[in-house]
């Protein structure tokens, strides 16, 4: 409405733009990233008031679609970016910064009052050697197999993730001392 009102008033007799206004507003249609085309078209086509109202009217909509737009797939990158920052390529498994944001909502669970939990650090001994006698496929095989097995053995609430290497890591929450 602001913005309307600026360009009444910059508006001379008859309801025609002013020439170096004309300018002006070219420039301005070209850094809103609108379609500018189509803008200046409105421009040149419909030189009384209503005529130029409908077309910066237009032109906002179309800007706050396109922004609306832009950021809408700049958020859905971001979500797919984290995601994928937490997972591990190779196994599938949640990496170390899952672990360290699941260790602190646990610790916030234990200090509410929660039943304690276990973290268990499990190291594949000898695993250079399955690399070096088989192959580095091979021993990506290995690591793959390994966090599915400790995935069906375990229970569905305990959580496995990869530390690193052959290195792996079980966070198991509601767990007593005898467990």
């Amino acid at each position: 409405a602001l913005n309307a009102r600026l360009v009444l008033r910059s508006l001379g007799r008859g309801g025609k733009l002013r020439s170096e206004l004309r300018a002006a507003w070219r420039a301005i249609v070209v850094s809103w990233f609108l379609p500018a085309p189509l803008l200046v078209a409105f421009l040149y086509l419909f030189e009384t008031t209503q005529g130029l109202a409908l077309a910066l009217a237009s032109g906002l909509l179309l800007c706050g679609a396109w922004a609306n737009r832009f950021r809408r797939r700049l958020e859905r990158t971001l979500a797919g970016e984290r995601s994928r920052a937490r997972v591990d390529a190779l196994t599938s498994a949640p990496n170390r910064y899952a672990l360290a944001e699941a260790l602190t909502s646990e610790q916030a669970r234990i200090r509410r009052g929660g039943r304690t939990a276990a973290l268990c650090f499990l190291d594949l001994d000898r695993f250079k050697t399955v690399n070096d006698t088989y192959g580095y496929a091979a021993g990506d095989r290995l690591l793959v197999d390994v966090h599915h097995r400790l995935r069906s053995e375990l229970r569905a609430s305990d959580l496995v993730f990869r530390w690193g290497g052959e290195e792996f890591v079980v966070l198991a929450p509601h767990v007593d001392r005898a467990e």
